[in-house]
């Protein structure tokens, strides 16, 4: 008989303490922070593949233009997906370069990407770049990260090879590029203690 009291109290016993947690549980989610608000803004200049003159064997060029890439759009889109991994924030995007973060916004996240470059010189691969800044302004327009980039992807191949037909080889050196930029900057971005 006491055997079979024992195990009765132990069971209750357990009944009690999961009612608890499941009790509790809300609560302690509850008190996790609520997730910044986080605008990103991501600007490109010039959507055109600039070749310097004087640095390439393609000298005179002034730009390879690419009807059916979006830079812009893919970069947003590579770079917002890389985001939502970061349960601090929620991102959404916005138009624009503002320099403030908006009233219904606790950060602005500013991706400026001044040019787009491939340069080709002889015996190496071509050299695709991207250079701009990044601006991360708080409510008060603090500025909380604030770097100028240079982000190269070297690909096997000449310009001629990259733009025949339908760009398949450029947009997948352009796809390179992007990727690259994103796991960087997102890593970095994570690492961001103000956020």
């Amino acid at each position: 008989m006491k055997s079979w009291l024992k195990k009765h109290l132990v069971l209750c016993s357990s009944i009690v303490s999961a009612c608890m947690l499941v009790a509790i549980a809300p609560n302690l989610y509850a008190g996790q922070p609520t997730p910044l608000k986080v605008a990103v803004a991501i600007v490109v200049r010039n959507p055109a593949v600039a070749v310097p003159a004087g640095f390439t064997i393609f000298s005179g060029a002034k730009g390879i233009e690419t009807p059916g890439f979006d830079f812009q759009q893919t970069l947003k889109t590579e770079f917002l997906a890389a985001l939502d991994a970061d349960k601090r924030v929620q991102c959404r995007s916005i138009e624009g370069a503002p320099e403030l973060p908006e009233k219904d916004a606790d950060r602005l996240l500013l991706i400026d990407v001044e040019i787009i470059q491939a340069i080709k010189k002889i015996l190496e691969p071509t050299s695709f770049t991207m250079s701009g800044r990044i601006l991360l302004v708080d409510g008060q327009g603090k500025k909380t990260w604030s770097e100028r980039f240079s982000e190269t992807a070297k690909v096997k191949g000449t310009m001629e090879e990259f733009v025949r037909d339908d760009q398949r080889g450029l947009k997948a050196a352009l796809d390179k590029l992007i990727e690259q930029f994103v796991q960087k900057k997102t890593a970095k971005f994570g690492k961001l203690k103000v956020i």
